[in-house]
């Protein structure tokens, strides 16, 4: 269930589910949704890349590009979680406001 309220959000903002940034970001953000405390960027990054067996750096660059295509070419609803800026956000900081988001869901 939670899956699918993440995918939804995500898919609404602007996404495209054929990017694997799409589902390496739905994977953040479901993981983080059930943990407490901080979790570094870095740290996110290789507990997606782990299960997915990629490395981190490739995970993160395909979250870059996923944010950066719903954000330049499709004008996507991402740019109303980001009215203050011009510029794609980093994903922990997308992955972030996104866990906010769905927090009242």
């Amino acid at each position: 269930m939670r899956e699918k309220i993440v995918n939804e959000e995500i898919f609404g903002l602007g996404f495209s589910p054929r990017h694997k940034g799409f589902h390496y970001l739905s994977a953040a953000i479901g993981r983080l949704s059930t943990r407490t405390g901080y979790v570094s960027a870095g740290e996110t990054y290789r507990m997606v890349g782990m299960a997915a067996r990629e490395d981190w750096r490739r995970v993160e660059r395909c979250m870059r590009y996923a944010i950066h295509y719903a954000w330049e070419v499709n004008h996507g609803a991402i740019r109303e979680l980001f009215p203050e800026t011009n510029t794609p956000p980093a994903p922990i900081e997308f992955i972030q406001a996104v866990l906010w988001r769905i927090a009242d869901k």
